[in-house]
C-alpha cells in the first residue's frame, strides 16, 4: 500500500476563480487518504471555504509577485517540522513559495500551470515537476523552453455529486428570483467581468438572438467591480438590452444558476481549461464556447456543446439561438456532457492521477 503523504498546497488567489476551486476540490479528495494543509491569503474565498470543510489552513499575506520573507520563513519551518512530502504551488507565485519552502528539506516542489498567458516562469522552471491543466497549457510551457519530461497533464475535475443536482428545483428558484418565466429561453455567461472572459461578445450576440427570440433572457454572473463594467453597461444601453440582461454580481449558487439555464456561454479570449465548462456539463446544461486553448479538450463539439471561433459574434448568436430554441438538441448535448463528467472530468479521476504522480516523484527522490 502506498504511504500516507503529507502535502502542502500554496495558492494565493483571493476570489472564486477556477484555480481556487480546483485547489479546494483536489485537497478535499486527497484529504480522504493523505494529510493536507492549504497555505493561502487571509480573507480569501479559499481560506473561508477550507475552514468550513475542516481542511487545515495557514493564513498569510501572499502578495502578487513580491516575496513576503515572513511567509517564506513560516512555510519553510512548517515543511521541516511536519515532514512535508509534496509542496504544490499554484501559479508562478505558488511555485516560488514551493521552491523556497522545500529547501533544506526532502519535500518535492511541484508547480501547477493553469494559464495560457504566463508572464514569468522563473520559479515554475525550478520545480521538480509541473502539472499542466491541459494539453494546450503544456504546449505553451514547451514553447517557453521547459523540458517535456518535467510536464504532466492532469485535467481539473468537478465533484461527481454535481450530477445529482435537481435541475427542476434550480429552474424554479433561480427564475423566480430574477422574475424570469420558467418557459423563457435563458442563456448565462459565468466569470469575472474582465475583457479576457468575453462578456462583451456574449452581450452583442444576445442582441442578435433577441431579434428572433424576443422572450430570451440573459444573465452575466460574476464580480461587477471591474473597470470593464462600464464597457458592458454601455453595450446593454446601446443595444437596448436593459429589459433582458441582468448582472447578478458575485454569487455562491453559481451551479444552481447554470442548472436553471438552457445554455451556458463561454466566449473567452483565452482559456487554459475552464471549470465553468465542466460544471455546466455536470449539471446537464449544454455549452457554447470559443474554440481556443483547452476548451476543445473539455467540450466535445457537437456532442456535449458547440464550439465557435473566438470573437465571432454572429457565430455565437447562431449557436445560442439554436440551443435556446431546439430543446431536443439541448437536452441531448446536456446529457452527453454529464456522461463525460461521470467517466473522466471528475475530481476522483483527478485525485487518482495526482496521487499517482506524487508517489512517483517521491520514489525518485
Amino acid at each position: 500500500m502506498d504511504k500516507r503523504m503529507n502535502i502542502l498546497v500554496v495558492q494565493r488567489g483571493r476570489g472564486l476563480g477556477g484555480p481556487n476551486r480546483n485547489a479546494l476540490r483536489l485537497s478535499r479528495e486527497l484529504a480522504k487518504e493523505h494529510n493536507i494543509w492549504i497555505a493561502c491569503n487571509r480573507s480569501s474565498w479559499l481560506a473561508e471555504a477550507a475552514d468550513s470543510e475542516g481542511i487545515p489552513t495557514i493564513k498569510l499575506r501572499l502578495p502578487g509577485s513580491i516575496l513576503n520573507p515572513f511567509a517564506a520563513s513560516v512555510l519553510s519551518r512548517f515543511v521541516r517540522d511536519n515532514n512535508i512530502d509534496i509542496v504544490r504551488g499554484y501559479g508562478e507565485v505558488g511555485a516560488m513559495y514551493a521552491v523556497i519552502a522545500s529547501r533544506r528539506s526532502s519535500a518535492v516542489p511541484v508547480a501547477s500551470a493553469h494559464t495560457l498567458l504566463p508572464k514569468r516562469l522563473r520559479w515554475t522552471r525550478r520545480c521538480d515537476a509541473i502539472i499542466a491543466v491541459s494539453d494546450a497549457t503544456k504546449q505553451i510551457l514547451l514553447e517557453r523552453g521547459i523540458p517535456g519530461e518535467k510536464i504532466y497533464v492532469i485535467k481539473h475535475g468537478v465533484p461527481i455529486e454535481l450530477l445529482d443536482i435537481n435541475r427542476a428545483d434550480c429552474r424554479r428558484r433561480i427564475r423566480s428570483e430574477f422574475h424570469i418565466d420558467e418557459s423563457a429561453p435563458l442563456a448565462v455567461a459565468v466569470g469575472g467581468t474582465i475583457p479576457i472572459k468575453g462578456h462583451d461578445i456574449f452581450l452583442k450576440a444576445a442582441a442578435i438572438v433577441r431579434r428572433s427570440v424576443t422572450d430570451a433572457r440573459f444573465l452575466v454572473v460574476g464580480d461587477m467591480d471591474s473597470r470593464f463594467m462600464p464597457v458592458l453597461q454601455n453595450i446593454v444601453n446601446e443595444y437596448g438590452l436593459r429589459d433582458s440582461v441582468v448582472f447578478t454580481g458575485r454569487r455562491h449558487d453559481v451551479l444552481d444558476i447554470m442548472a436553471a439555464a438552457d445554455v451556458v456561454v463561454l466566449p473567452s479570449r483565452s482559456e487554459s481549461l475552464s471549470q465553468v465548462a465542466m460544471e455546466s456539463q455536470a449539471v446537464g446544461t449544454p455549452v457554447v464556447a470559443s474554440r481556443i486553448g483547452g476548451l476543445p479538450e473539455v467540450v466535445a463539439d457537437g456532442e456535449s456543446g458547440i464550439l465557435v471561433e473566438s470573437e465571432n459574434v454572429e457565430m455565437f448568436a447562431e449557436a445560442m439561438q439554436l440551443l435556446l430554441t431546439n430543446h431536443d438538441l439541448a437536452h441531448r448535448l446536456g446529457e452527453a456532457g454529464r456522461v463525460r463528467v461521470r467517466s473522466e472530468l471528475n475530481t476522483k479521476v483527478m485525485m487518482e492521477k495526482t496521487a499517482a504522480l506524487y508517489h512517483k516523484l517521491l520514489s525518485e527522490r
